[in-house]
């Protein structure tokens, strides 16, 4: 969003931020209707989410745009590392 759209660092966040509540909203329902939710589990999950999504706001708000995008970027890089694929490929016998 920064690149694409010449959104600021803040603002990039915040948006990408809210974009995802709808999605969780009807994937929760959804989830919900099939019987497929712990539902006190996702109540304590969605407020321990929320507590840290304020706190990492203000922190956010406080952080100079230049270092806000370098935590962003390490934060990004950490969680490609994560997700790659480390397993040996094996070859069928």
């Amino acid at each position: 969003m920064t690149l694409g759209f010449g959104f600021s660092q803040h603002v990039a966040q915040g948006t990408s931020l809210a974009a995802i509540l709808p999605t969780s909203v009807v994937g929760a329902a959804t989830h919900y209707r099939r019987r497929n939710l712990l539902v006190r589990a996702a109540l304590v999950m969605g407020a321990a989410g929320a507590a840290g999504a304020m706190l990492g706001a203000v922190a956010a708000l406080a952080l100079p745009r230049d270092a806000l995008a370098r935590i962003f970027g390490l934060v990004l890089i950490f969680a490609a590392y994560r997700m790659w694929p480390w397993a040996k490929e094996t070859t069928p016998e």
